[in-house]
């Protein structure tokens, strides 16, 4: 399963949990194009940089791509930002 833990949606940013690693995703999303962070990296990215902490789970990497697609595309993160 791939969890997203965080995100920054204005951007496109996605960090995900998967095979007991942290993984940064951004656009262009490729399931072979990433980062893996230390986990002190995620919580910094909550506590410091404005991501968004998240629990949500994906099936497949095209799931969440597609998710993060369609919040970027919709600029659904400006609602959540104004909340």
């Amino acid at each position: 399963m791939i969890m997203l833990v965080a995100a920054l949606y204005k951007c496109g940013i996605a960090i995900v949990f998967f095979n007991q690693q942290y993984i940064v995703y951004k656009p262009p999303y490729d399931k072979g194009q990433f980062c893996v962070i230390e986990p002190e990296k995620y919580t910094q990215a909550i506590s410091k940089q404005g991501f968004s902490a998240e629990e949500k789970d994906f099936a497949t990497f095209e799931e969440l791509f597609k998710y993060m697609k369609e919040k970027l595309n919709k600029g659904e993160w400006e609602k959540i930002s104004r909340e």
